[in-house]
């Protein structure tokens, strides 16, 4: 379920969200400007609070009060892709993916210890993962 949960969460931040509709794409041969994300331009401290987000998914997805049998991974894949505002945020869920692929325990500590760097307090989604 952990790995459904992340692979999930990476596609979603991924992607930009899930059910992507593929027949509206630009016929244009200039790029689509980045309405909502930083472009590359985003601060450390817009950086920490997607660090934030991503450790408080679950709960600000309303993933955790969901009822048994619902797909809470695709909510909080789908909010994440939504929230996580920085593309140095989006490319930290992938490097976890990349390069710890099912190692929960390892992809807790990456978390956190880029928690604790980013000042994070608290992180659930550590928790989540097997971590402290």
């Amino acid at each position: 379920m952990r790995f459904l949960l992340l692979s999930l969460l990476l596609s979603g931040v991924l992607t930009g969200g899930c059910g992507k509709d593929e027949s509206k794409k630009q016929t244009s041969s200039a790029p689509a400007p980045k309405l909502r994300f930083d472009a590359g331009m985003s601060t450390p401290a817009q950086f920490d609070q997607d660090i934030d987000r991503i450790c408080n998914a679950e709960i600000r997805s309303g993933a955790v009060d969901m009822p048994a049998g619902y797909t809470k991974s695709l909510t909080v894949a789908q909010w994440l892709g939504n929230n996580v505002r920085t593309d140095k945020g989006r490319k930290f869920l992938g490097e976890l993916r990349k390069k710890y692929g099912n190692n929960d325990k390892k992809k807790a500590a990456a978390l956190a210890a880029q928690a604790d760097k980013s000042g994070v307090p608290d992180c659930p989604l550590v928790r989540t993962w097997g971590g402290k």
